[in-house]
């Protein structure tokens, strides 16, 4: 693989990254909204609720806000490596058949 395909492959490789950080920054930020709404429904109906529902409420925005972490650590993660998104290749030609160039990393 000469040069201008290594190049070309980076630049896709890195775009793909930047869409998926931009799609998690979206759904972060869902996440985000709901759990302030959650949050805010659990407050304004504390003395109207009995403890089940409390109890349902309390549970929604425990996930929601795990949701959230979990799509904010994974922007970073991606936001971190498309810095060096990948750091070797292998040429490997299996018996016979054509040359296939794999990626070590991302």
């Amino acid at each position: 693989m000469d040069i201008i395909k290594e190049k070309e492959y980076l630049k896709r490789t890195i775009d793909v990254i930047t869409e998926n950080v931009h799609d998690l920054e979206v759904s972060a930020e869902k996440f985000g909204d709901d759990l302030l709404k959650r949050r805010a429904e659990i407050w304004d109906s504390t003395y109207e609720i009995d403890e089940t529902e409390q109890s349902t409420l309390e549970t929604g925005a425990q996930l929601e806000g795990d949701a959230y972490l979990n799509t904010y650590l994974r922007k970073n993660v991606l936001e971190r490596q498309s810095n060096s998104p990948y750091w070797g290749r292998v040429n490997y030609t299996p018996n016979g058949m054509a040359n296939e160039d794999l990626y070590i990393g991302l």
